[in-house]
């Protein structure tokens, strides 16, 4: 995930080389420089203007950050520098899921520099799928590295899928009524505990629970849990900034997958709306604050003290009180400029 390495040091460099990358002559649309603008000055306090500032060659970035074992002064982690290198391809990539059709100069750009740079991983697979109007294929790709692979292998998969289309990758493939029980009960705990608030939260939206036919699967009804601790909301600005603050939390390269298939979903329109089972219209991100309700998200989910998406089981925690867990795995409150937005369930 993206500002988990770069630093306020990195950010004049990093900047100019999205510019380089990305800009090309112009910006493919106004929200690509405006989103990236927001996000360097909320998530590391440097302020560009992506518009006009100077492009950086990918020569540039390769000197800067040396993966190669050498000897310098001050000595230089090789690792370190990697893992900024694919944060910085990770940036170009949100650039990218940010247009509808995908520039081919932009595509292509993009493929050069991952080259250059050398990284090389699945998120950037599904990138250049999506870029060459593979849809299909990058679905398929996308569900399966984002919510693992467990559930498309099982005899059931290949029918469900004839059945239901994409909306199998995210939905519940075979009856379990153990499965719903478990979450029907929630509405047994306390009022304020974390798990009373998550079946509230489905049961006023009309969701239907995992093991349900037709319902979320296990996997993807996780995030839900994270809904109800961030404070956003199921549309779809809500659904970004939910897997953005997921993403923030993880060392998982499947929840930088889940942030950007998403940012692809609701902002750029390609990839299909599992549980409505259409391509979404797009454009959610291009409201006033929703650049600055991402960043938010980002920055309350780099402050977390454990990784949310990885190894934790919520209903371990189900009958604890929200606030208490807030505090525990120290989710911050929104920025006093990003208040909890208005929603048509409350």
């Amino acid at each position: 995930m993206f500002f988990k390495k770069l630093e306020l040091s990195d950010a004049p460099l990093m900047a100019a080389a999205l510019v380089g990358a990305c800009r090309k002559e112009a910006w493919a649309n106004d929200l690509q420089p405006r989103f990236l603008g927001v996000l360097f000055k909320e998530l590391l306090g440097y302020d560009c203007d992506f518009l006009s500032l100077p492009p950086a060659t990918v020569q540039d970035v390769c000197d800067a950050m040396p993966v190669n074992l050498v000897a310098t002064f001050p000595p230089v982690c090789p690792v370190h520098n990697l893992l900024k290198r694919e944060e910085l391809v990770d940036l170009m990539l949100v650039a990218e899921m940010l247009c509808n059709p995908v520039p081919p100069a932009l595509s292509q750009s993009i493929e050069s520099w991952a080259n250059e740079l050398g990284v090389h991983n699945q998120r950037l697979l599904v990138g250049r799928d999506i870029a060459k109007g593979a849809v299909a294929r990058a679905e398929a790709d996308f569900w399966r590295n984002a919510l693992g692979k467990q559930d498309m292998e099982s005899p059931e998969f290949p029918e469900t899928l004839k059945q239901f289309g994409t909306r199998a990758y995210g939905l519940t493939q075979v009856a379990d009524p153990i499965e719903t029980a478990r979450w029907e009960a929630l509405q047994n705990l306390p009022s304020a505990s974390f798990g009373r608030l998550v079946w509230e939260f489905y049961k006023k939206r009309g969701f239907l629970f995992p093991g349900t036919l037709g319902g979320v699967n296990k996997a993807l009804a996780h995030h839900d849990w994270l809904h109800v601790l961030s404070e956003t909301d199921s549309d779809g600005l809500g659904e970004i900034e939910v897997f953005a603050f997921a993403a923030a939390t993880s060392i998982s390269p499947a929840s930088t997958m889940l942030f950007l298939g998403h940012l692809s979903i609701f902002q750029a329109g390609f990839l299909v709306h599992v549980i409505k089972g259409v391509q979404y219209a797009g454009h959610d991100l291009e409201t006033p604050e929703g650049p600055k309700r991402v960043a938010d998200a980002i920055r309350r989910g780099k402050a977390c003290n454990i990784d949310l998406m990885v190894g934790l089981d919520p209903f371990a925690y189900a009958d604890r009180p929200i606030t208490e867990l807030r505090q525990l795995w120290n989710v911050i409150d929104r920025a006093a400029d990003n208040p909890k937005p208005f929603s048509k369930w409350d």
